[in-house]
C-alpha cells in the first residue's frame, strides 16, 4: 500500500534532516532525540565509504576526505537500498563533483574506481564456467578464464604507489584484477601494454593463444620467437595464479 500523504511527508522530513543536519520541525516526534537518527545513518555512510576506500580515505587529508563523505551525504539522492553497492554511487558522485582536480590529486579518480572494483569482483555473482580440460596444448587451444574479472586501464599506477608517489607517474599502465574460482579471493596483476593487447585479443575475438601472440607481435613490431618464450611464460604464471 501506499503511504499516507502525512506520513510519507514525516518520512521525507526525517530523511532530510538526517541527511543535511538543517533542523525541522517533525510532527509528533521529540525534537531533542532527533539527532541521534542523524547520527546513526551518517555513521553508518561514513564507515561503510572508509572501509570500502582504506586507500583513499589515507591518502587524503583528513578535511579532504570529510569534505567528500559530507557532501554526497547531504546532496546526492542515493539510487540503491544495498550497502555494499553504494561505495559505486560515491565514486560516481566524486567524479562529477571533481575532486581530483578541487584536490590537486589527478590521480584520485583512478584509485576510487580501483577500489570500488575490487568490491565489486568480491561480491559479484558467480558466473558459470564453460568445460574444460586441463590438458591441452597452450598455444594452439581455445584457453578458459575465471569469468569474474575486469582487464582496467589507468592513467596512475594506483595499484603499485599511493599517494604524492603517484604524482610525477602519469601515463599508461594496465591491470588484470579477478576472483579466484577455488577461494573466492580477489587478485590483481600488473601488465605491460603488449601482454594487455594479448588478453584483450583472447578475450574479445576468442582466438588462440599463439594467433593472440602473432596479432600483438605484427602490432608492436617485435620478434614473434622471444614473445612466444615470453608469452609461455606469462600464461603459465595465469595459470598458477587460477586466471586460466
Amino acid at each position: 500500500m501506499l503511504l499516507k500523504k502525512e506520513t510519507h511527508n514525516i518520512q521525507s522530513q526525517l530523511a532530510e534532516y538526517c541527511k543535511t543536519g538543517i533542523m525541522v520541525e517533525i510532527e509528533g516526534a521529540r525534537q531533542d532525540r532527533l539527532h541521534h537518527y542523524r547520527r546513526l545513518t551518517y555513521n553508518i555512510v561514513k564507515e561503510a565509504l572508509g572501509t570500502a576506500y582504506p586507500i583513499a580515505y589515507k591518502s587524503l587529508k583528513e578535511n579532504q576526505w570529510m569534505q567528500m563523505v559530507d557532501e554526497y551525504y547531504a546532496s546526492h539522492k542515493m539510487k540503491t537500498p544495498l550497502v555494499w553497492k553504494m561505495p559505486f554511487e560515491f565514486y560516481e558522485f566524486c567524479i562529477e563533483a571533481n575532486y581530483a582536480d578541487k584536490f590537486g590529486l589527478p590521480y584520485l579518480e583512478d584509485l576510487l574506481y580501483f577500489e570500488w572494483i575490487e568490491i565489486e569482483i568480491h561480491t559479484m555473482p558467480d558466473k558459470v564456467i564453460p568445460e574444460f580440460s586441463e590438458v591441452g596444448d597452450l598455444l594452439e587451444d581455445k584457453l578458459v578464464f575465471t569469468p569474474e574479472f575486469e582487464l582496467l586501464s589507468f592513467d596512475y599506477p594506483v595499484h603499485k604507489f599511493k599517494g604524492d608517489e603517484l604524482l610525477d607517474k602519469k601515463g599508461n599502465y594496465f591491470v588484470l584484477i579477478f576472483r579466484k574460482h577455488d577461494t573466492g579471493a580477489v587478485r590483481f596483476i600488473n601488465l605491460s601494454s603488449y601482454f594487455a593487447v594479448v588478453l584483450q585479443l583472447l578475450i574479445e575475438e576468442r582466438i588462440t593463444f599463439k594467433e593472440a601472440i602473432v596479432k600483438a607481435s605484427t602490432t608492436f613490431g617485435v620478434d614473434y620467437d622471444k614473445s612466444i618464450q615470453h608469452g609461455l611464460s606469462f600464461a603459465n604464471d595465469l595459470i598458477a595464479q587460477g586466471f586460466i
